[in-house]
């Protein structure tokens, strides 16, 4: 009796319910904490039943998976062939069509769920995800033919900032924390990315950022240099004397353990961080954009000088003090940000459609996944995109639209 509704429906009818009910199941209860059992009872079959149609529970969710990029190719497909429609219109129907997918991701705990449990799966949706990109990329280079994208910035760069900042917008640790949900933040990105490279009557323009680097004591500087390229426990007290020329008794005169070299690098570099940020106020028109060009800047080139390599590896040997860097780096980048959205809305200087959490989520996204990390270590397959290419699309997407660049500001 139990097996009834397997008998009266074909197995391809079986097979979309299940999948409709795991779906279901796997968004409110977690893919882990859903079992064959559960879904069974679920359908009122046996798990017999089931594994006679999906030999797993990945499976399972392989079929959930593809039934959703089906349905979104499905509903897309329109949009992107409807050619009466002009390319911004599409753009915005694409954004609307693919923000409820946001929205049901309830927790980030799900996407991390998705990513330990089934690996592979999800590996293939990011592949799948990628693969849409072309399509995407088509139809701005459309855009650009029809005079509605500019033709300033190459379809390629606009699809590896699209690229990297949407993968993060279903990555677990970056919805853990920001204070914004998935949609917020997808939504808040291709506010910014269409603003960013739809052409307006007229358009700011960014010069080649200025990024200076710490002018530190050779000793620390040397040591830096091997910590960002070997990591800190990978580094020795012997190989820093060496690099210098001198011998470990005459390091250990300045710097008693390597640990204190290591934190005199973290607190000088964010001493150096706020030292260049405080003075900016942010408070007037005419050098609002030149004000948050230099704070951008100024993260990215002194945080380049603290890389990955260096951060990570000093989680276990020294995690408190990576833990306290690691905040602050968080910590000041949203205070400095809060104080220009606040400044920036005041003056009408900022466009008001993206929320403060919103707003510092992307921002900080794209200083520290695209701008900070290393080419090697972007999306695969995208390209490296320049500084200048980044900060165009952000400032032309975040702000009111200027004519003249931060070095050149209207009085």
């Amino acid at each position: 009796m139990e097996d009834a509704p397997s008998s009266e429906q074909p197995e391809q009818s079986l097979r979309d319910n299940i999948v409709s009910r795991a779906l279901e199941a796997f968004v409110h209860g977690g893919y882990s904490r859903t079992s064959t059992d559960a879904i069974s009872r679920m359908l009122g079959i046996s798990k017999k039943t089931l594994y006679k149609v999906f030999p797993s529970k990945e499976d399972i969710l392989r079929s959930v998976v593809r039934m959703a990029t089906r349905s979104i190719e499905e509903r897309t497909a329109a949009i992107y062939n409807d050619h009466s429609k002009s390319v911004a219109d599409r753009l915005c129907a694409l954004v609307a069509q693919i923000s409820p997918i946001y929205a049901r991701i309830r927790s980030p705990q799900l996407l991390l769920d998705f990513q330990r449990a089934a690996p592979t799966v999800w590996d293939e949706l990011r592949k799948w995800r990628i693969e849409r990109y072309v399509t995407l990329k088509n139809l701005l280079e459309e855009g650009v033919s029809s005079g509605e994208i500019r033709n300033d910035i190459a379809a390629d760069d606009i699809i590896s900032v699209y690229a990297v900042l949407v993968d993060k917008c279903m990555d677990y640790a970056t919805l853990e924390e920001s204070s914004v949900s998935s949609v917020q933040l997808y939504q808040g990105l291709m506010d910014v990315l269409l603003h960013g490279v739809v052409i307006p009557s007229h358009r700011t323009s960014v010069h080649a950022p200025t990024i200076t680097a710490l002018d530190r004591p050779p000793i620390l500087a040397a040591s830096l240099a091997l910590f960002n390229k070997f990591g800190y426990t990978k580094t020795s007290a012997d190989e820093i004397a060496r690099s210098l020329g001198i011998s470990k008794r005459t390091l250990y005169e300045q710097y008693m353990k390597k640990a204190h070299i290591a934190t005199t690098l973290l607190i000088q570099t964010a001493r150096e961080v706020d030292r260049l940020c405080e003075p900016l106020t942010f408070a007037h028109q005419d050098t609002y954009h030149q004000d948050l060009h230099a704070l951008l800047t100024t993260y990215v080139g002194m945080l380049r000088e603290i890389t990955p390599t260096f951060t990570d590896d000093l989680a276990a040997a020294l995690p408190r003090q990576q833990a306290a860097f690691m905040n602050w780096r968080r910590t000041s980048f949203e205070y400095h940000v809060s104080r220009a959205y606040a400044e920036g809305k005041r003056l009408g200087t900022l466009r008001a459609s993206t929320d403060t959490s919103t707003l510092i989520a992307l921002l900080r996204l794209a200083l520290e996944n695209i701008l900070l990390q290393p080419a090697t270590k972007r999306l695969a397959g995208s390209s490296t995109v320049a500084d200048e290419t980044v900060f165009t699309i952000l400032y032309d997407g975040i702000l009111q639209q200027r004519v003249q660049s931060p070095q050149q500001p209207t009085h």
